[in-house]
C-alpha cells in the first residue's frame, strides 16, 4: 500500500474519485484524525485478509460480507469545504417513507402483541425515508456533509464510503462501537434506550422501558462472550452518552483471550446485537425480515477497519445514524427498540427525532 502526499486538498481528491469512479473511504475514528484510502474491488471478507475496509449487511450471512483492500493512503491538506455555509438543499415535496405514521404505529402494535404472546422479547423496528434534491449530489455535497458531522459529533465514528461497481455511496455517523480488538483484548459497547432533549436542553428521566432495552443488549453480549470462553470479562457501570439531542444508555464491556482462531466466532456470535435487532436474536431477526417493508442493506450492519497483519486488530462499528445516496436522492434509516411497555405514538416520535439528527445537515426548501 502506497502513501500519497497531495497538495490539492480533499475537495480535489474527491472530485477525482467521483469522476474516475474510483472506490474510496474517508473516515475518522472517535477523537482521532481523518484517514483516507482508495479501495480495490470488493470480495467476501475473511479474517486472514490484509488491511482493508469491511462491511457486513444486516442480512448477513444470507448476503455476503465484503472486504475492500486498501490500495493507497492519502494525506490531504485541507478538510474544510470551500463554502461551509452551503448545505445541500432537499425538497420538502416528494418525501417517501417505507412506512407512514399509521403504518409504523400499526406495526409497533402488532409487535407488542407478539411480545406479550411470548414469541419474542424485543424487536427493533425501522423505516427508510427518502428525500430528493433538484440535481444529483456531487463531491462538494459529500464533503460538506462529512465535515458537518465530524464537527458536530467529535466522539462518533464518521465515514464516507463509495463502491462505484455496486453504485453505492454511504455516509454514517455511528456512536456505537461493535468491537475493537487490540493485542488480544477486546472492547464492545452495549447501547440502547433513547431520551431526547427539548429546545432548552432539558432531558426527561429514564423509565423502566429504556433500562429493559439496554439490559437485553448487555445480557446477550455477556452471555456470548462467556460461551466463547473469553477471559477477564468485565462490564463497566452504566453511563450515558450524548448524540446531539439524543441521550443513550451504554455499558462498556471488556475481555481478553481473543486471537486469530476465535475472532470470527466472536463477531458471528455478537452480530447483530439486540440494540439493532432484538432478543432472542434469531427470532427477532426473522421477525424483522418478515415484517419490515424494505431491505436494510448496510443499515444496522457493520462497517469498519480490519488491521490485518499477524494479529486480529480491528475497529468495527454498528452502522446506525446512516444515509445512502442514489443520484439526486438521499435515503435515511431510523428505528427503535420495541418491548412490552412500548407506546406506538412514542416509538413513531423517536424515529422522527432520530431522523432530525441527520436532516439537520441539509436545508429543506
Amino acid at each position: 500500500m502506497n502513501l500519497s502526499h497531495l497538495p490539492r486538498g480533499i475537495q480535489g481528491l474527491l472530485d477525482g474519485f467521483f469522476s474516475e469512479h474510483k472506490n474510496f473511504v474517508l473516515f475518522r475514528l472517535p477523537d482521532q484524525p481523518l484517514e483516507m484510502f482508495s479501495l480495490a474491488p470488493s470480495r467476501p471478507f475473511k479474517f486472514g485478509d490484509a488491511k482493508g475496509w469491511v462491511v457486513y449487511p444486516f442480512e448477513y450471512p444470507r448476503i455476503s460480507n465484503l472486504f475492500y483492500p486498501f490500495e493507497c493512503q492519502y494525506e490531504v491538506d485541507d478538510l474544510k469545504p470551500k463554502h461551509p455555509e452551503t448545505a445541500p438543499r432537499l425538497l420538502r415535496t416528494g418525501v417517501r417513507s417505507s412506512l407512514n405514521e399509521a403504518g409504523y404505529r400499526k406495526g409497533v402494535s402488532q409487535m407488542i402483541s407478539s411480545i406479550e404472546a411470548g414469541y419474542v422479547e424485543k424487536v427493533v423496528f425501522s423505516r427508510r425515508v427518502a428525500f430528493e434534491k433538484s440535481e444529483p449530489f456531487d463531491a462538494s455535497d459529500y464533503l460538506y456533509l462529512w465535515w458537518y458531522f465530524t464537527q458536530k459529533h467529535p466522539s462518533a465514528f464518521v465515514y464516507l464510503f463509495a463502491d462505484f461497481q455496486r453504485e453505492e455511496v454511504w455516509l454514517g455517523v455511528s456512536p456505537e462501537l461493535f468491537l475493537s480488538v487490540r493485542q488480544g483484548s477486546l472492547e464492545t459497547h452495549s447501547i440502547a434506550g433513547t431520551l431526547f432533549s427539548d429546545a432548552s436542553g432539558k432531558t426527561a428521566s429514564w423509565t423502566e422501558k429504556e433500562y429493559v432495552e439496554q439490559e437485553y443488549v448487555s445480557r446477550h453480549i455477556l452471555s456470548e462472550l462467556s460461551r466463547l470462553s473469553l477471559q477477564s470479562i468485565v462490564c463497566q457501570p452504566l453511563e450515558e452518552i450524548r448524540f446531539g439531542s439524543l441521550t443513550h444508555l451504554v455499558s462498556r464491556i471488556e475481555a481478553s483471550g481473543i486471537h486469530r482462531k476465535n475472532v470470527a466466532r466472536v463477531v458471528d456470535r455478537l452480530f447483530p446485537t439486540p440494540a439493532v435487532c432484538g432478543f432472542p436474536k434469531r427470532d427477532a431477526k426473522d421477525f424483522i425480515l418478515n415484517r419490515e417493508s424494505y431491505s436494510r442493506s448496510l443499515y444496522s450492519g457493520l462497517v469498519g477497519l480490519w488491521k490485518g497483519g499477524s494479529g486480529c486488530d480491528l475497529d468495527f462499528f454498528v452502522n446506525i445514524r446512516v444515509m445512502d445516496f442514489i443520484q439526486n436522492s438521499v435515503r435515511f434509516y431510523v428505528g427503535g427498540g420495541i418491548v412490552a411497555s412500548s407506546d406506538p405514538e412514542r416509538e413513531w416520535l423517536e424515529t422522527e427525532r432520530k431522523l432530525a439528527t441527520l436532516t439537520c445537515a441539509f436545508k429543506l426548501t
